[in-house]
This record gives structure tokens, C-alpha cells and sequence, in this order.
């Protein structure tokens, strides 16, 4: 996301949002809205955070900001109130949003703090997705290629605000105790084979190659396809992502009696012991050796195991440091109808946009780029 355009997102969340709220980069406060000026007071942009925080929670927030992850203080005292804060990064600064009022629970505000980006997200995406579809078509067949380039290149950023977007949306679902699921018997083996189809292009481009392994040519179960191929792709785009240069990505299918396990293991840069115990337990994303560019939010893994449990499954994550990740999915293998139907439905939740471009918009611009084209 260019800075222009998150400046603009993060002015128009400031001044809807009903709680005071910071804008913090580098530990620097560099915007505020109406009710922080009201509860602070006024003269604190440009000013160190530190002033503001005792020692603990500025170790605490460091630490958030250099792993791009959430950090929540329970409790906070100024001028004889007590404050609950969140910091939920944002692009390349952070969001420090002051709660007061009724005791709810941890989940349902960070639920409405996903919720209020979400819809600022959207609200910004449609005007960019018309400009650029303007963009497109005034352009001369005949003009440059750099220009075109530049053009792709803002297109694949909206996707990568997209796919944020509706991760934040649905892992905002999950948290307020989302449960409704109308399953229907659909084949497993067509879905996943179809998704890693459309995802080889992505990953060529990127030096990884993918396999997929199974000993069945079919099989029925119980589930959603939006949710499942959801699932998979953020499964995919994590491996990819994380994955060296000439490296692979093995997804492997297994029917038994009672479960059906999805496997999906990369030879990339794997996570040590505190990536793992973090993995699903807190929204953190692993920074390992990627570009800002490359990172994300660390809802991939927290969603896949929230779609996983939806369909009564459970979800295992094994990872050395230095030799790659493998996440297995066990669902239940169990149908709808006993008889041998098929139910078959189209899925979008992009918007009509190419799911498969979306979902690996994490991916460097050139590469998702060039997949697209082929």
C-alpha cells in the first residue's frame, strides 16, 4: 500500500472511529483523532510514544511493531480512568486505539476493530478499483511498457488490500462466535486439485514448484467450498511465500476411514520453537527473511484453524527453522447423503475478481503480474 493511500484510509478510520485513536510510526505519534485530543490533549503529534507508556509497554510495543503483530494492554490508568489498549498494526505504522466503557470480552473488540478497518478498506477499494479500470482503458495500446507495468503493479496492491480485507472480515466472523456452516457433499479431490492447478502458475513464478499427491481419483464429504478453497489457497500462499527460490510445495490428500488429511509441506524457511507456540494463539505473523512487502498480518494460520474447526476438523503444525513447515488439516469424512450425490457450486468472495490472484497477491508484484498473463 503507497503511503498517500494509507494515510487516506487511516484519516478517514480516525475520524469515524468512536474511540480515541493514535497513529504511531517509528514510536513517534503522528496523527490523532478528535476524542484522543479530547482525552490527551492537544500537542502530542510528533511526540516519542514513550511519554505515554511506563517501560513495561514500551518493551511490549516494540517488540509488536517489529513483528507486525497485536498487542493488547488490559489495563492502563491516566488521570484516575482505566483504559484497555490495542495496537493493531497497519501498513507501515500502527493503530493505538484507547477502550473504555462495558467490560467485553478480548475477542468482540478485537472483532470490531477488524469489522471498522474491514469497512474502511472497502470503502477505499471500490474508488480504486474504478480509477484504475479507467486507468486501463484510456491507456494507448502503443504506450509504454514500463507504463503498463506500473499500472499491474497498482492493481496487484488493491489485491493485496482485498485479501487483508477479507481476512480481516472473516476472522472477525470467527471471533464473535461465528458457527453456521450448510455443508454439502462436494469432492475434495476435484476441489484441491483445481486449486492448486490455478495457484502452479503463481508459484512457478515465484521458483517453487507444486505437487499434488493422491491415491484417489474421488471422494465426497461434508463441508463448504468458499470456506474449504479459502482454506487451501491461504495454506498455499503461505508455503509459497515462504519458500526459497527452487524449493517445493507438496500438498498430499489421505483418505482414512474416519478423517481426510490435507497436507501441505514446504522445504522453505520454516519457524523455531516461539513461531510455533505463537502460531495460533496470537494474530502474529512470522517475519523470518521476508521483505516488508511480503508480509502479512498473521491471520493466515488462525483462520485456517478456524475453518477447520467449523467443519469439525483440527489442524497440526510442524516446522524446524532452516528446513520448512508442514500443516496438516483433518476433516471428518462424512457426508451429507448416504447416496453418491454431488452437489456443485460456484464460489465467489472476491468480487469477481480471480480468487487465485487475490489470495497470492503476497506474492512480489512482478511475479503475480506475469502468472496472470500466462
Amino acid at each position: 500500500m503507497d503511503a498517500e493511500r494509507e494515510t487516506a484510509i487511516v484519516s478517514e478510520l480516525l475520524s469515524s472511529y468512536p474511540n480515541p485513536v493514535l497513529r504511531i510510526s517509528d514510536m513517534f505519534i503522528v496523527e490523532t483523532n478528535l476524542l484522543a485530543r479530547t482525552l490527551l490533549g492537544s500537542g502530542w503529534i510528533g511526540k516519542p510514544l514513550e511519554l505515554l507508556l511506563g517501560e513495561q509497554e514500551r518493551q511490549s510495543v516494540g517488540d509488536a511493531l517489529n513483528t507486525g503483530s497485536i498487542w493488547i494492554c488490559p489495563e492502563w490508568l491516566f488521570r484516575g480512568n482505566i483504559y484497555k489498549l490495542f495496537l493493531f498494526p497497519f501498513g507501515q505504522s500502527a493503530l493505538l486505539l484507547f477502550l473504555s466503557g462495558p467490560e467485553v470480552s478480548r475477542d468482540e473488540e478485537l472483532a470490531q476493530l477488524m469489522l471498522g478497518i474491514d469497512q474502511q478498506l472497502r470503502t477505499q477499494l471500490t474508488g480504486m478499483f474504478s480509477q484504475i479500470k479507467l486507468m486501463g482503458d484510456s491507456l494507448p495500446a502503443s504506450d509504454s511498457e514500463r507504463a503498463r507495468h506500473y499500472l499491474d503493479g497498482l492493481q496487484q496492491t488493491t489485491f493485496r488490500i482485498l485479501r487483508l480485507s477479507n481476512n480481516l472480515r472473516d476472522m472477525a466472523k470467527f471471533l464473535q462466535g461465528f458457527e453456521t456452516l450448510e455443508p454439502v457433499d462436494l469432492d475434495i479431490v476435484e476441489l484441491s486439485s483445481r486449486v492448486i492447478r490455478e495457484s502452479a502458475a503463481f508459484a512457478e513464478l515465484h521458483g517453487v514448484e507444486l505437487r499434488f499427491r493422491c491415491d484417489q481419483r474421488q471422494f465426497l464429504l461434508a463441508g463448504d467450498a468458499q470456506w474449504l478453497e479459502r482454506m487451501l489457497f491461504n495454506l498455499l500462499s503461505n508455503s509459497v511465500n515462504y519458500s526459497r527460490n527452487g524449493g517445493s510445495v507438496t500438498v498430499t490428500l489421505s483418505i482414512r476411514e474416519e478423517a481426510v488429511l490435507l497436507s501441505v509441506a514446504d522445504n522453505g524457511i520454516g519457524m523455531d520453537g516461539s513461531a510455533l507456540m505463537a502460531a495460533f494463539t496470537q494474530y502474529r505473523q512470522f517475519s523470518g527473511q521476508l521483505p516488508d512487502g511480503q508480509r502479512g498480518m498473521g491471520l493466515g494460520l488462525p483462520l485456517v484453524q478456524a475453518i477447520a474447526r467449523l467443519h469439525g476438523g483440527s489442524v497440526l503444525l510442524e516446522s524446524r527453522l532452516g528446513e520448512g513447515t508442514t500443516v496438516t488439516v483433518a476433516l471428518p469424512a462424512k457426508r451429507v447423503y448416504n447416496e453418491p450425490t454431488l452437489y456443485d457450486k460456484s464460489v465467489d468472495y472476491t468480487g469477481d475478481f480471480s480468487h487465485v490472484r487475490v489470495e497470492f497477491s503476497c506474492l512480489p508484484i512482478s511475479s503475480a503480474s506475469s502468472a496472470e498473463e500466462d
